[in-house]
Parts: structure tokens; sequence; C-alpha cells
């Protein structure tokens, strides 16, 4: 009987692990309306791990996505509106790895109600991921909704692609929301904040776009340690604002145009780092008031705090850079790009720009220079097979070991 019962337990062991693939292998696509006319009716007869697509057309209802599901359009936003049905949150999400993509979402209009520090309502959300990991929302419209899409303590999310249009707030981070990449995102027209940033920390915003909007992009409230990079703020009355003891951000190869003030660091946000930025036609390039508003100077850094290989007019340098300010006049005796005295963005010791770019920051690096070391953190998104080395459930991780496992020790029963 020894000799049967270890390898019995390793066929056990065998079929659970077939059990598990055929799990992921069952995976099901569900089409609306063909199989369920509501949205919400999929959702609810679908499995974890399923897909539903959308066909053409609009939907009014309010979807709650409480499983691991793909819900996308056939056809694209264009094609496929969904307005919510009561002004609550048209999309909410509360599981894990969930993926939306191609909608427009729109009507989103309620107002979130709280009573004693506690969500008697949820409302004005287009999208509302709520204490989530590892969701992909992408390629969406939101528009005409008081918040287009909103986090509330959702760490690890992909935002890429999508456009929030004619919102209050176009994308808003709330507390405790950390480590989410926003990426090749366009917030237009939003009457308060096109991206917004509150009390959270290490998130990456790369590629997108905050145009004419009150305040561009907002990071408020102890949010400390994001990245914005590559992002275009432009035609906002403020582009980007730093308030209330937001520290450690870095800020590095954005164009901020055409605003009233170009980036406002206020009220104890300090050892923020700007540089290799354009600014450029804006009214006010900077505003920075550290503890009130009769005390200018905000101590943060206005160039890099480490040398940096540039090419300039052919010809290649390695020194601290600071920013690019359309209205800096001054020398540079010595032809490497970098001006021969500080910038000061305020009437203020405290900002200044010791390392002023002569030429807008893209002139500084050739095409065939890989200088992504220099712009970018380490590792600021996890995608790709990274990402999908995340989705693998621990149980059927554990599975997978297992089975392997008895693989190997039936073999050499055999044997």
């Amino acid at each position: 009987m020894g000799t049967i019962k270890y390898p019995l337990f390793g066929v056990c062991i065998a079929f659970m692990f077939l059990g598990a693939f055929a799990g992921v292998v069952s995976a099901k696509t569900i089409y609306v309306p063909d199989n369920y006319v509501k949205i919400q009716w999929a959702v609810d007869n679908a499995s974890a791990g399923d897909t539903i697509i959308v066909r053409d057309g609009t939907y009014t209802e309010n979807v709650d996505v409480n499983k691991r599901l793909t819900i996308q359009s056939e056809n694209g936003p264009s094609r496929t509106i969904i307005s919510s049905a009561t002004g609550d949150v048209a999309f909410n999400v509360t599981a894990d790895y969930v993926n939306i993509s191609g909608f427009t979402i729109k009507n989103a209009t309620g107002r979130t109600i709280i009573e004693n520090h506690s969500f008697v309502r949820r409302a004005g959300h287009g999208i509302l991921l709520s204490d989530v990991k590892y969701c992909d929302i992408s390629n969406n419209t939101v528009s005409e909704n008081n918040f287009g899409i909103f986090l509330s303590s959702s760490c690890n999310n992909m935002l890429v692609n999508n456009r929030a249009l004619n919102n209050n707030f176009g994308i808003y981070l709330g507390s405790s929301s950390n480590s989410n990449t926003l990426m090749n995102n366009t917030a237009n027209a939003n009457s308060d904040c096109g991206i917004s940033l509150y009390d959270l920390s290490n998130n990456t915003l790369l590629n997108n776009k905050a145009l004419n909007n009150k305040y561009g992009i907002y990071l408020g409230f102890s949010s400390n340690n994001n990245t914005l990079m590559n992002n275009v703020v432009s035609n906002n009355k403020l582009g980007i604002f730093v308030f209330y003891s937001s520290n450690n951000n870095i800020f590095v190869n954005n164009v901020v145009s055409d605003n009233n003030y170009g980036i406002s660091l206020q009220r104890r946000s300090s050892n923020n780092k700007v540089y290799l930025n354009n600014f450029i036609n804006n009214t006010d390039h900077v505003t920075s008031v550290y503890l009130s508003p009769y005390s200018e100077g905000s101590a943060n850094i206005w160039n890099s705090t480490s040398e940096i290989a540039y090419t300039y007019n052919g010809k290649t340098y390695t020194s601290y850079l600071g920013n690019y300010w359309d209205d800096y006049i001054d020398r540079d005796d010595e032809k490497d790009g970098i001006g021969d005295h500080p910038y000061l963005p305020v009437d203020s010791d405290k900002d200044k720009d010791y390392y002023p770019l002569i030429e807008p920051f893209e002139n500084y690096f050739t095409p065939s220079e890989n200088i992504s070391a220099v712009r970018q953190p380490e590792n600021p998104y996890p995608i790709g097979e990274e990402r999908e080395k995340k989705k693998i459930p621990g149980f059927e991780l554990a599975l997978v070991i297992s089975g392997l496992l008895a693989t190997v020790y039936l073999l050499r029963v055999k044997g």
C-alpha cells in the first residue's frame, strides 16, 4: 500500500493542476444584447475571467462590476454609449483585475453624500474604482459627469488613452490611491480639475494632456513622490498646482504653456524637483509660497540633482540641467546651452534655476540618444510580461506549482 499511496496523491494533485487550467480554458465570451439585453445582466451571469462584448448602441444603466471581467465595446466609444440611469455611478468597479475599454460614459451627475465619515450614497462618477488593484481602464471617453474617472483607495491600476471632457473633474485619484499609472490620457475643458491627485504617492503621469481646465494637473494634501513626465499642460487658468505639503515629486520633460500661471507650489510643498521642462507663454511661469500668502519662496529644486550627458549644437557635454524659460534673456559665453546666470522664477532667493536652458529641452538630445534613464523613474508602471505575471492569483499559482511537482514525482516513481 505504501508504494501506491504517494502516486495516488500525485495523481490527485495532477488533476487539480489540470482543473486549474480547465478553468482558464473555459472562460467564455458573452455578447450584449445578444445573450443578455443589459450589461448588468451579463455581469451577473458571468464567471470570473469571462469577457463581455457590448455591441453598438446606447445603454442607460448603472453597472456594478464585482468580479474579474473584461468589458469592452465592439466598435469603440463613438458607437457605444453608457448613460447613467440615475446620475449615480455608471461603472462601479469593486473587484481586482477588471478591464473596461471602448465606451463613452456620460450623465453621472449626482452628488456623493457622506455622513459621519461614511459614504451614504456614491454618485456622480463615470467610472469608479473602489479599493481595487490591477485594473485597466482604457480607450474610454468620459464626459458630462461630476467625476469622469475616480479612484478611491485603489492601487497599481492603469488608465490609458482615455479622454475626460466637459466634466467637473476629469480624472481624480483620491486618498491612498498609490502606484497607479496614467498614460496618454487627455483631460480637456473640465470646469474644475483636469487631473487631480489627492493625498497619495508613487503615481506616474506619462504623456498626458491637460488642456482648457481651471486646474490642469493638481497635486494636493500630502501627495508625495509622484512623477509627472512628458505631459502637455496648456491653456488652463493654473497649469500645475502643488498644494499643502506635497513633497518630493518629480516634474520632468513637461511642456507648460499658455496658462495664466504655469506652476504653483504652495503651503509647505518642498523638495519637489522641477527640471528639463519648457515654460512658454504663461502669464506668470511660477507662483511660489511656502508658509503663507505673505511668505514668498517654496524651497524646491529647479534643476537636476545629478549631472546629465546631453548634446547641444553637435557637441556633447555633461552638466546639471534646469528648465527652459521663454523670458530668460542672458548670455551663454561657453556656448553649452546653459545660461551664465541663474533664473529666478519668483522674487525669492529660495527659488533659483541655477542651470537655465537657452533652448527648449528637446534640443539637448539627439533622436538617436536613449535618454529614458534620465527621464523615466525605475519601473514606473507594470506592463507587459510583468503585469501579466501579477494577474495570476496566488491560489492558481499554487496549483500550477503543485501540479508540476506531482508530474515530476510520478515520472520518478514510474522510473
